[in-house]
């Protein structure tokens, strides 16, 4: 069958229609626009013989109603298709389908050149759009992490400080407990030795105070003994 489809390409497949200067190149042959155009041209002007062979349906369709009425032209067809070899009606019949069923792959080639631009476009768009996302999803990943480790810093910084701050907060409080320790020692001591020395003091004064008792009792023995001697001598002068 002549006009019976062909197995279609895959739209993304490398056998398609490529790019060319003149026009388009598929599977090696380049085929213009004027060349397309040109067999445009041709399968119109076969197709219009064809016509003026066998004659066409629409007019046989149109006139079918008035039988009494066919024109000229028509007449004129069946004369020629009369004279005409029914192998060149069949040569020029099988041309025409030939030409365009290459027309018709043509276009479906053009059809899916395009399509396949229109979608290598679109997945360009779609992949700059990802790209761009995914620089943007970069940078403020980027700000983040640098944030991060600018926090991180400055907590070990904090961390760092802390740790020598409760180093001399720990070396403060050994010197004040030392100092206590020195202190009471010293004040132990002093305790000590003023209670000594206030216990000898006493001792002394004691010692002193008894001297002083037993001097005042022999000075007071001593004078009443002069007052009896004195009051002797008186009785015995009298």
């Amino acid at each position: 069958d002549l006009m019976q489809d062909e197995p279609e390409h895959d739209i993304l497949s490398d056998d398609l229609l490529l790019p060319h200067e003149d026009g388009f190149m598929f599977h090696n042959d380049s085929i213009s626009k004027q060349e397309l155009s040109e067999n445009d041209s041709k399968v119109r002007d076969l197709h219009g013989r064809r016509e003026d062979v066998i004659g066409s349906p629409h007019h046989a369709t149109v006139n079918s109603g008035k039988p009494n009425q066919l024109n000229a032209q028509t007449k004129s067809n069946f004369r020629a298709a009369d004279i005409l070899p029914r192998q060149y009606i069949r040569e020029a019949a099988q041309k025409t389908c030939e030409e365009l069923e290459d027309w018709k792959e043509q276009q479906q080639e053009i059809f899916k050149y395009e399509l396949k631009m229109k979608t290598e476009k679109h997945l360009k768009k779609l992949s700059e759009e990802w790209i761009k996302q995914k620089k943007d999803l970069e940078t403020t990943l980027k700000e983040k992490i640098d944030n991060c480790q600018n926090l991180y810093r400055k907590l070990e910084e904090a961390i760092s400080d802390l740790v020598v701050k409760s180093e001399r907060l720990s070396l403060k409080e050994d010197e004040l407990h030392r100092a206590k320790e020195e202190l009471d020692r010293k004040y132990t001591t002093k305790f000590q030795e003023l209670r000594k020395a206030s216990q000898l003091h006493q001792f002394d004064m004691e010692q002193k105070i008894h001297a002083v008792v037993v001097e005042k009792n022999s000075l007071t023995s001593k004078l009443e003994e002069r007052d009896r001697e004195i009051a002797h001598l008186k009785e015995t002068i009298a």
